[in-house]
C-alpha cells in the first residue's frame, strides 16, 4: 500500500461492509482474461467467499496463472475479431451459450446452481448457465450508451452541448448534414448501437475529405442504421465519472482520454486514460457539476445505480459532452491509483444489486477526490492486429529522443507488457507516476510510445498526432 493509502485508514471500511454480500458463497467470476479475473477471485476469498471458479472469455493473458488454492478456471479463446468491441460482444455471446464442457465443469463445481456470478463492468447477462448474476447492465441503461440518443438527454437535463444532427446512413443525408455543421475542421460521425454498444472509438469516424467519407460510409453501412453528425471539436478528450447512490451522486475528478489521431486517416486511435493532466479549476468543477446533474437524471428516469462516465472534449468554449457510458469507464483505475485497495467496482455492483449497505457516499467521494489528486496514474494501452513477442513488465525510459528500452539495472520511467489479444497483441505502457509531469497532457508521451512500438517492433500503427489544448 502506498503512502496515500496509509494517510487514509478508513479504506478498510468499504471492504468490510461488502463482506455479507460474498461471505460463505461460491463465486463464478466471468469475463475477459484470466490475468484480469485472478486478482478479483483472490479479493472474493479475502471477503469470505467459500471458493471461486474463473471463466475467461478472451484467453489467459500475460501474467500470473492461478494456483490450485486460487480455485478452478477455464480460459476460452474468443473468435477472431476486427476490433476490441467485436471481441467483447463475442465474449458476451459465448457466456450466453457456453460449450458443453464448460457447463459440465460448472455443474461439477456448483451442482445445485446456487453460486453467484460476478462479471466485469461490461457484463450484460442476468444469469450465466442458470446461475444468477450479482449485477448486470440492464437494457434501459444500455440504450443510453447509443450516441444517436444521448443528445436529446443532454437537452432534457440542461447540459450545454455541441450542435448535431441524427441522419440515416445514406450518402446524401450525411453529406448535407456535414455541410451544415462543418466549422472548418470536418465533422465526426458516430454510429448507433444497432449491432451492440460501442467503445474505444470503434464506431467513430472523423470526416474531412472525400476519401474519408467513402471509407466511413462503408463502415456505417455494415454496422448502423443511423449516425450522429457533429462538428469536429478541437481540445483535450476527457471524461468525468459519477457514482449514483439511492440518495446521493458522487462526482470524481476529470480523466484524460488518450485519443490520438491517425495521420491521413479518418479513424481515431483510442489508447488509454490517465490522470496526470489537470484542467483549470473552473473547468474541473464544471465537469463535476455535469456529472452530478447526469447522475440525478439517471436515477430519476431509469432507476440507475453505480458508476457512469460522461465523455467529451474540453474545447475553447468549455467542456462539451459527446457520449454517456452507463458503466464504469477505463479511467476509473487511474483515478484509484492511490487507493487501489478500495473495492469500488464491487461497491458499484452491490449498488446495482440493491444491497442495502451503509455506503457513506459523501465520505467515499471525499476520499477518492483527495487520493486521486495526490497520486496520479494511468498509461497507454491498445489491442492491435500485429503479433508481437510477449513481454512481461520490461523497463522502458524516455528522453528528448523518445522511448527506448532501459538497461537491466535501470528501473526506467515505466514498464511495457505485451501479450496475446483478441486482435493479435495487447500492448500496455505503465509509466512511473514520479516520471510524468503533473498538470500536462499525457498524450505526447503516449504518441512517442506507439512510435517506438512501430520502429522497434514493427507494430504496423503508422504516424499519430495528439489533440491540442485550446482552453
Amino acid at each position: 500500500m502506498n503512502d496515500t493509502s496509509e494517510e487514509l485508514p478508513n479504506i478498510a471500511y468499504w471492504s468490510e461492509i461488502l463482506r455479507p454480500v460474498f461471505q460463505g458463497k461460491k463465486i463464478i467470476v466471468v469475463g475477459e482474461l484470466i490475468a484480469i479475473l485472478l486478482p478479483r477471485a483472490r479479493q472474493f476469498k479475502e471477503l469470505g467467499a467459500e471458493s471461486t471458479f474463473m471463466l475467461a472469455t478472451e484467453g489467459v493473458g500475460t501474467g500470473e496463472v492461478p494456483t490450485e488454492e486460487d480455485g478452478e478456471w477455464i480460459a476460452l479463446d474468443v473468435p477472431a475479431a476486427s476490433d476490441i468491441v467485436e471481441a467483447l460482444h463475442a465474449g458476451n455471446a459465448m457466456l450466453n451459450d457456453l460449450p458443453e464442457h464448460v457447463r459440465n465443469a460448472l455443474d461439477r463445481y456448483d451442482p445445485d446452481h446456487s453460486a453467484m456470478v460476478v462479471g466485469t463492468f461490461l457484463h450484460e447477462l442476468a444469469e450465466v448457465a442458470g446461475r444468477r448474476s450479482l449485477a448486470y447492465r440492464r437494457p434501459e441503461w444500455l440504450s443510453l450508451d447509443d450516441k444517436t440518443v444521448i443528445d436529446s438527454v443532454w437537452d432534457k437535463i440542461g447540459i450545454t452541448r455541441e450542435s448535431s444532427e441524427i441522419v440515416a446512413v445514406e450518402p446524401d443525408s450525411i453529406r448535407t448534414a456535414a455541410k451544415r455543421l462543418d466549422k472548418g475542421d470536418g465533422v465526426v460521425l458516430s454510429g448507433d448501437s444497432r449491432d451492440g454498444v460501442g467503445g474505444g472509438a470503434t464506431g467513430v469516424r472523423w470526416v474531412h475529405t472525400d476519401p474519408d467519407f467513402g471509407n466511413a460510409l462503408e463502415y456505417f453501412q455494415q454496422h448502423c442504421d443511423q449516425v450522429r453528425v457533429m462538428p469536429f471539436l478541437e481540445g483535450i478528450p476527457c471524461s468525468i465519472h459519477g457514482i449514483v447512490f439511492p440518495d446521493y451522486v458522487a462526482a470524481l475528478r476529470p480523466v484524460e482520454m488518450i485519443v490520438l489521431r491517425k495521420s491521413n486517416s479518418h479513424e481515431f486511435f483510442y489508447a488509454g486514460t490517465a490522470t496526470f493532466w489537470d484542467p483549470e479549476p473552473r473547468d474541473r468543477e464544471a465537469m463535476r457539476t455535469v456529472a452530478k446533474k447526469v447522475g440525478n437524471a439517471l436515477r430519476d428516469t431509469v432507476h440507475y445505480r453505480g458508476i457512469f462516465t460522461v465523455d467529451g472534449v474540453l474545447t475553447k468554449d468549455g467542456f462539451r459532452p459527446t457520449e454517456l457510458n452507463p458503466r464504469s469507464g477505463a479511467g476509473i483505475k487511474p483515478v484509484l491509483s492511490g487507493i487501489s485497495d478500495l473495492p469500488l467496482e464491487l461497491l458499484a455492483q452491490a449498488l446495482v444489486a440493491g444491497a442495502g449497505l451503509r455506503y457513506k457516499p459523501e465520505e467515499l467521494e471525499a476520499l477518492i477526490l483527495s487520493a486521486s489528486d495526490k497520486q496520479r496514474g494511468g498509461g497507454s494501452w491498445k489491442a492491435i492486429p500485429a503479433h508481437l513477442p510477449q513481454i512481461d513488465r520490461r523497463p522502458i525510459k524516455h528522453s528528448d529522443l523518445g522511448w527506448e528500452w532501459a538497461e537491466a539495472e535501470d528501473p526506467g520511467d515505466g514498464t511495457v507488457m505485451i501479450g496475446p489479444g483478441p486482435l493479435g497483441s495487447f500492448v500496455r505502457l505503465t509509466p512511473n507516476s514520479s516520471s510524468v509531469k503533473t498538470g500536462s497532457s499525457f498524450a505526447p508521451l503516449a504518441r512517442d510510445f506507439w512510435r517506438f512500438i512501430d520502429e522497434d517492433m514493427n507494430g504496423g500503427i503508422g504516424p499519430l498526432e495528439t489533440a491540442q489544448s485550446v482552453r
